[in-house]
């Protein structure tokens, strides 16, 4: 399929806001963060399989965003090709050649074109020669103005006398309350990897995000010293090493294998409520649901049952009508169509007595493989073992 003008961007957007499992991109020239979101979204970041490859040319620094670069490193393993100049953007099963570099211009001020390819091996054969051919980029590597260009498009520095052509796709940003959410997933699936390395599965009844949602639970509420209870309040993380870290998390999982011997029953509710949820809000159920079952999920979240005072707030119909609620957490949950930030944000904006913990929460308990749950807790363990994490 041969895609131009709108549709160029409007497919490759698409193709970005549901990708699951592979992104791979080579580009010469990366825009500002600002722009780029607006191409990529921002699905993808809370995506925890994802395999994201990227291969640039840093010769060309001063035509890549430091902003993008940094932001990408986080999430993608980087490469550098000298003389790299082909466009090609290889998403789960969409493939896309183009002329189009990864920047505002390209897909916003100029006449480009772009083509779906059917022969993935083919396609993923050539990114893999290149892959292999390319140079690992360091992790201290940033794009700086005092970076010299080895080759440099003199058009590509000069973009403010065009105008308009095609309109970008609208992501939620700074003013989202839950634009850092993607980074504390991505911080936590860091940890999950680490947790799944060194630790063998202690309740492997339930998924690994659950699993350790209990170990933080234990480390802020049932372990006899409640380790990670001071981050709650603190703006710091703790400064720890990677055999430091590995060696805390060892330590910290064989007390609370301990503990889950003399408690063996304590974790089973875990079960029942992603069940109940599950059945609740599902696509076939959620249109009609009762104010007791509104009431049956809002008894499974945490972060509402330390505040009996929120769950009667939030279920009193003079603050939340039965049918906001339903329409709430239907766009919430079954909504793909809107990137999830906005949709949380958009909860929010909708619900009272309904907050970030809760919203985060509803999203790990529904979607138990794919989300972990985002609290206070959570939050503490992971400064506690030395993520970088804003206090929650």
């Amino acid at each position: 399929m041969i895609l131009h003008n709108q549709d160029l961007v409007n497919e490759l957007s698409a193709a970005f806001k549901v990708a699951n499992r592979r992104i791979w991109i080579a580009v010469p020239f990366i825009g500002s963060w600002k722009s780029v979101e607006r191409i990529t979204g921002n699905n993808w970041m809370t995506q925890k399989n994802i395999d994201f490859h990227l291969i640039t040319d840093i010769g060309n620094a001063n035509l890549i965003s430091a902003d993008t670069f940094n932001t990408f490193k986080k999430y993608a393993e980087i490469k550098t090709l000298e003389g790299l100049h082909a466009k090609l953007y290889i998403i789960d099963d969409f493939i896309l050649l183009t002329s189009a570099n990864l920047t505002e211009a390209a897909f916003s001020k100029r006449y480009e074109v772009g083509i779906t390819v059917k022969e993935e091996k083919k396609i993923v054969k050539i990114f893999e020669e290149w892959w292999a051919k390319a140079d690992k980029v360091d992790i201290s590597w940033s794009p700086t103005k005092t970076d010299k260009l080895t080759t440099q498009e003199p058009e590509e520095t000069k973009t403010n006398h065009l105008r308009k052509l095609w309109d970008l796709p609208k992501v939620s940003r700074q003013k989202s309350a839950f634009t850092e959410y993607a980074i504390i997933v991505t911080e936590y699936n860091k940890f999950v990897k680490l947790y799944e390395k060194h630790v063998k599965r202690l309740i492997p009844k339930l998924t690994v995000y659950q699993e350790i949602d209990g170990f933080f639970n234990y480390l802020f509420h049932e372990h006899p010293q409640k380790p990670s209870y001071p981050f709650m309040e603190k703006q710091s993380y703790r400064m720890l090493t990677d055999n430091e870290r590995i060696m805390e998390l060892k330590a910290y999982a064989k007390q609370y294998k301990k503990w889950l011997t003399n408690n063996p029953t304590f974790e089973d509710y875990r079960i029942k409520s992603i069940r109940l949820i599950n059945k609740h809000l599902s696509k076939s159920h959620i249109n009609n649901l009762t104010d007791s079952d509104i009431r049956d999920v809002v008894n499974c979240l945490h972060c509402m049952n330390s505040f009996d005072l929120n769950k009667y707030r939030f279920t009193n119909p003079i603050n939340n009508k039965t049918a906001v609620i339903k329409e709430a957490w239907r766009n919430l949950l079954h909504n793909n169509l809107v990137g999830l930030n906005e949709r949380m944000a958009e909860c929010k904006s909708k619900l009272r007595f309904f907050g970030k913990s809760a919203i985060r929460e509803l999203i790990g308990w529904y979607f138990p493989d794919k989300y972990p749950i985002i609290n206070r807790n959570s939050n503490s363990g992971m400064k506690f073992f030395g993520y970088d994490i804003k206090t929650y």
